[in-house]
């Protein structure tokens, strides 16, 4: 994710959060209206530069003041809660101490609507999202709550209205990118043909407006199976399979796609993109096994370099990049057995640094290696030092029984060095509420 995972203001909340805490009667777009067909034209005077906030769903979003995440509570509904680096604190998003964080009049509470969510900062608002659910069951029990829609307050979480909300059977897949003006994102609208005896499933990308949520739709990027992989520029890096007769015969590729004309192109290189490979900024990154060498691609200028690595990685069955830190990537190596190795690599030299660090976690835990959420600064990392299982009952107001697992990390900061190092120099992180 983008350095990421969050924007914010620091010592600023502490006064922010002196505000009154109050959803109660959460104010509703304009309008549910069908999206518009069309490229996505920019607004005028738009142009900003995009940026990646990541693929999958979120856990949260960030900068160099803070790290918001959404945090899961026992009756499924969630918490928005923020990391602030300066004062090494954590807090829930509400300001009142007698607050119970489990209804609207909180700033921090958000209903369970059948779907991850995820809480990011964009300019000066804070952005909720929740990406929809594909069950039937979900819109019987929660109604609209199980809509892929994007609500939006003020970064202490005050002010929260629904900018936007999607039709059932659509949900949002893949990664997304913003301005300080437009959200885009994919959205998957699953169809059954008249007689029922199909099923249709199409991805395109969606632009949202955010400051009055309207919605447009590129129908020049509809696909069975399209992603949001990376943006810079004005451009978004999209990456489709084409499926062959069996799935291990699927083959990936790139489009460059200009926000502002709506025209794509297919990605210039001739060679092979590794799986595994991870956006960041201008450039699409890999580990070749074959030449033992790191590959960045700037997608915009059809141009690459590689960089020798610093161990060899050609006995391992799968390697990959992910979860991009300002300078940092995470590495997962596979070998037999599906065994699991974690590292760091360096995106500027390509040298490889095993991580043995580990977390605090259950013994049933596969890999406790730590889990590096953001980059706070050049010399600082966020990550989670702890990590435990709790069970969420969704059994409320039905006759059903349904549990889920939450995960819940313990966050502290970590100097690069000592994590280059595997030095457990972790710097707590005071949990106030």
């Amino acid at each position: 994710m983008r350095n990421i995972i969050l924007i914010v203001f620091g010592a600023a909340l502490a006064l922010g959060m002196m505000a009154a805490c109050s959803v109660a009667n959460m104010p509703q777009p304009n309008s549910t209206a069908p999206a518009q067909s069309a490229h996505i034209p920019a607004d005028e005077g738009d142009s900003e530069p995009l940026s990646f906030l990541g693929q999958g769903a979120p856990l949260g979003d960030g900068d160099e003041n803070g790290y918001y995440y959404m945090s899961q509570r026992a009756d499924g509904s969630f918490n928005i809660r923020y990391v602030d680096y300066a004062s090494r604190s954590e807090v829930v998003l509400c300001n009142r101490p007698e607050c119970t964080h489990d209804n609207e009049s909180c700033t921090a509470w958000r209903p369970y609507g059948g779907s991850e969510a995820g809480a990011i900062p964009i300019g000066d608002a804070l952005y909720t999202i929740f990406y929809g659910s594909a069950q039937e069951g979900d819109f019987a029990r929660y109604g609209d709550l199980a809509k892929m829609r994007i609500e939006k307050s003020e970064k202490d979480g005050s002010g929260t209205k629904r900018l936007m909300a999607l039709e059932p059977h659509q949900t949002l897949e893949g990664g997304i990118a913003a301005d300080g003006n437009t959200l885009y994102m994919t959205v998957q609208t699953v169809e059954q043909t008249e007689q029922d005896e199909e099923i249709r499933v199409t991805r395109e990308i969606y632009a949202v407006n955010l400051q009055d949520g309207t919605v447009q739709k590129s129908e020049a990027m509809q696909q069975a199976d399209l992603h949001i992989v990376g943006a810079a520029g004005r451009s978004l890096l999209l990456l489709s399979y084409d499926v062959g007769q069996t799935l291990s015969e699927a083959s990936a590729q790139y489009m460059v796609y200009d926000v502002d004309t709506g025209e794509s192109k297919p990605l210039a290189f001739e060679g092979t993109i590794g799986a595994g490979a991870v956006c960041v900024q201008n450039e699409l990154c890999w580990l070749d096994k074959e030449q033992n060498k790191l590959i960045k691609l700037d997608f915009l200028k059809g141009t690459s370099i590689s960089l020798p690595l610093n161990a060899e990685i050609g006995g391992f069955e799968q390697v990959r990049l992910s979860e991009p830190l300002q300078a940092y990537a995470n590495v997962y190596f596979y070998g037999t057995g599906d065994t699991e190795t974690r590292a760091l690599i360096s995106l500027g030299s390509g040298e490889l640094f095993p991580l043995t660090l580990e977390m605090d976690a259950p013994d049933d835990v596969p890999n406790k290696a730590i889990k590096i959420f953001a980059q706070a600064d050049e010399n600082t990392f966020l990550t989670a030092q702890g990590l435990s299982y709790s069970e969420v009952n969704l059994s409320s107001g039905t006759d059903e029984e349904r549990f889920m697992p939450s995960m819940q990390y313990t966050f502290a900061m970590l100097p690069v060095q000592s994590c280059l190092e595997n030095k457990a120099e972790f710097q707590t992180i005071r949990r106030i509420s």
